[in-house]
């Protein structure tokens, strides 16, 4: 018996991290239709590309691996490395709230002298 993950697995894990993408994208992006359509394009382009990986199982395994990593890396950036403005017209400056899952990542210098 093979300790390589199945294909169905694989399937699963892989479909199971486009959803979260896209929930990340959803929250990230709240209220601009035009970032959530073209985000929602992007990712599903990158799937579409990778959808099929050619080789033997272990490249096949090893490859897939990669993959689901990044999709968690990418989510992880989504959901706690991108933070998100609002332009305050009176004021001329862009207005970023920071929430708690951005306030740890952070030094009390850069939470309050962002560039």
């Amino acid at each position: 018996m093979s300790s390589l993950p199945s294909n169905t697995l694989l399937r699963t894990q892989a479909l199971a991290g486009y959803r979260r993408l896209l929930r990340a994208r959803t929250k990230l992006f709240a209220g601009d239709t035009h970032a959530l359509s073209e985000s929602h394009k992007a990712i599903r382009s990158e799937f579409l590309k990778n959808r099929h990986i050619p080789g033997p199982p272990e490249q096949v395994a090893a490859l897939s691996a990669e993959y689901l990593k990044m999709i968690h890396e990418a989510e992880d950036m989504m959901l706690h490395g991108i933070g998100r403005g609002e332009l305050n017209r009176e004021r001329n400056v862009v207005e970023v709230k920071i929430g708690e899952e951005h306030e740890s990542r952070m030094d009390n210098e850069t939470l309050t002298h962002m560039e």
